[in-house]
């Protein structure tokens, strides 16, 4: 799932239309949840057959952080930042499932990419000074890939990948927020 980013300033109305702003939303996050509402009927029948089954979607690492300084990424880490609490309610009801089996084996991954060198800022990356640097996109995939490789405490695939910068905010959220709706018992942890 690509993304797009746009560049404008909140404050000169002619930096943006609202048919781009509304296109940038469409594409970060409506995409998915149209997508995900779909795929998952498929996957459900595959999960309770007894077969692995994964949705992965894709976030971005900026949503669990501040919009950098610099044109572009208000409404684009909005609309990566609304990705993840739609993956948190897809594991919460597959978690109140009362099928074991398909809690077993449905998975629900989020990829949150860091910055990464590719022309998802092409628009404006020249215009922007200063700030963490792209990660090359080699390391990116070999990294992501690496993740993907991984499963958790008690053998199921991670529920979020992140890395790079990235992994900084999913951390941190994991650690926090995670942890205290974990405790309350949301299930939306690596259960």
């Amino acid at each position: 799932m690509s993304g797009i980013m746009k560049a404008f300033s909140w404050f000169d109305p002619s930096s943006i239309t609202d048919d781009e702003i509304a296109s940038e939303i469409s594409v970060n996050f409506t995409a998915q949840a149209i997508l995900s509402r779909h795929f998952l009927l498929f996957l459900e029948s595959k999960a309770k057959s007894g077969k692995p089954a994964t949705l992965i979607l894709v976030s971005s690492g900026l949503a669990y952080v501040p919009p950098p300084p610099g044109p572009g990424g208000a409404s684009y880490n909005g609309a990566k930042s609304a990705v993840h609490p739609m993956a948190l309610a897809m594991r919460q009801e597959i978690n109140r499932s009362d099928d074991e089996t398909f809690r077993k084996n449905l998975h629900i991954i989020e990829l949150a990419p860091p910055y990464v060198a590719t022309d998802l800022d092409i628009e404006f990356r020249d215009n922007f000074k200063g700030g963490h640097p792209p990660m090359p996109l080699k390391d990116f995939i070999d990294d992501a890939m690496d993740e993907f490789g991984k499963v958790d405490e008690n053998g199921k695939p991670l529920k979020e990948i992140a890395v790079g910068f990235s992994e900084l905010g999913v951390s941190l959220w994991r650690g926090s927020i995670g942890k205290k709706m974990e405790e309350m018992g949301f299930g939306c942890g690596r259960l």
